[in-house]
């Protein structure tokens, strides 16, 4: 497991203790306190004890510290991706576009179709979509380092836009895409303080920018019983699989629709479905994979699954 999967497990723990924090904080306080006087009578000093109680608390408040990172912060994934340089590629999960490029095409039934990518970072996402012919792709993020990165890197690739935009504050008009993806950005947002009131505003814009009939597609590491109440607050019909990335790794693929009339053929939820089987490849998507492949050939960075 990397490090930024640990600290996404770490977050989970962390937010799920605050849950009970008055619970653990009286337990903690009574239990020094008692440990305090067991020392006095016994020994009749109990200064060491304070002294140790004291620094186990200083140093598990900093170790908390660097494990819960400021996802909600700018300036925290500013560094990060200045730390990891103008060719570093993460693909939260290790889920690539050729993962799921099936289920895109099914939802994406004309190519010139808009196209939003939420919380982009340096995923090579928007690439690939152009490289597969989905040109009228935007990508928007928080970080404007990662966003500069991202726009001198694929330079070449004119039609794809990068916008410094916060995700639960959209600047969009209402019903402007057809399809948008998320992949670790609800995670991160999950992740941070108040989550509940920030999944709220986020899945209420992504909502209202999502054109009637189109699709939500959420990449996570979170199952559906922590899932699905975040669907609850609008109308989605709602779909739930897995997907397989690279190195073992795997994460959870929501398919949520805007307007349950719109889907024309259900998949199956009941089997994960396998979306690098060569036997679902149709001619058409060959000559899509051959514009994928070649533009997959031509960039020289080293791709580095989270």
């Amino acid at each position: 497991m990397s490090m930024a999967q640990w600290k996404i497990v770490g977050a989970k723990i962390l937010l799920k203790l605050l849950d009970y924090g008055v619970y653990i904080f009286t337990f903690t306080l009574v239990s020094s306190m008692a440990a305090i006087v067991y020392v006095e009578v016994h020994y009749g000093n109990s200064i060491w004890m304070i002294m140790a109680l004291s620094f186990s608390i200083f140093f598990v408040m900093v170790f908390l510290g660097w494990l819960l990172p400021a996802f909600g912060d700018t300036t925290y994934w500013d560094s990060q991706y200045a730390k990891g340089g103008q060719d570093e590629v993460i693909e939260w999960y290790g889920v690539s576009y050729l993962d799921v490029r099936l289920i895109i095409r099914r939802i994406m039934t004309v190519k010139t179709d808009s196209i939003l990518h939420v919380g982009c970072g340096n995923s090579t996402f928007p690439s690939d979509l152009w490289d597969a012919g989905y040109r009228n792709c935007t990508s928007i993020d928080v970080s404007s380092v990662v966003l500069q990165q991202m726009s001198k890197r694929y330079e070449r690739k004119h039609e794809l836009q990068w916008l410094c935009m916060d995700a639960t504050n959209m600047s969009f008009d209402d019903s402007t895409f057809q399809c948008i993806i998320d992949k670790g950005t609800l995670d991160a947002v999950l992740c941070t303080n108040n989550p509940d009131f920030w999944v709220k505003a986020y899945m209420k814009d992504v909502y209202r920018v999502l054109k009637d009939g189109g699709t939500f597609m959420l990449i996570t590491g979170y199952d559906p019983k922590d899932m699905m109440k975040s669907f609850s607050k609008h109308p989605w019909s709602v779909e739930h699989r897995t997907v397989a990335g690279r190195d073992g790794n795997s994460a959870h693929l929501y398919l949520a629709t805007k307007d349950e009339s719109h889907i024309d053929e259900t998949l199956s939820s009941s089997n994960d479905y396998d979306f690098n089987s060569s036997n679902d490849l149709d001619s058409s998507i060959e000559d899509e994979m051959t514009g994928l492949m070649s533009g997959a050939r031509k960039r020289s960075a080293a791709v580095n699954p989270v």
